[in-house]
């Protein structure tokens, strides 16, 4: 069976750009808010949970979010303003990882298998 992924993103474009991106090799949930990510969560925990700190989502949210869902999954958060995040900080909230925005469909694969293994 294939890994299990939730990315959670305020942006349905860039949801719907990550599940067509990954599906043939994990399954792609997709969530919007902090609220469908711990329910999606709840149901069927995924292997790794990508939470995206993006324009159209707050730092502080996706931090909020990113502490919520380290309890059932492991996390990376994804940010364009990774200087803006310390070890401490990632680890305060759980999230074990942060991948840099936007991904990089060649790159990321690699970080996305070091933590659904």
């Amino acid at each position: 069976m294939k890994p299990s992924i939730l990315y959670v993103d305020a942006d349905a474009n860039a949801c719907d750009a990550f599940r067509a991106t990954y599906q043939a090799h994990y399954r792609v949930r997709t969530a919007r808010t902090l609220a469908e990510a711990v329910l999606e969560a709840l149901q069927e925990p995924p292997s790794v949970a990508v939470v995206c700190a993006g324009p159209r989502s707050s730092p502080l949210n996706a931090m909020a979010c990113a502490a919520q869902l380290s309890r059932h999954t492991r996390v990376l958060l994804a940010t364009a303003h990774a200087s803006d995040y310390g070890l401490a900080e990632l680890s305060s909230v759980g999230a074990k990882d942060f991948v840099p925005l936007p991904w990089d469909a060649a790159t990321f694969p690699g970080t996305l298998a070091r933590h659904t293994l």
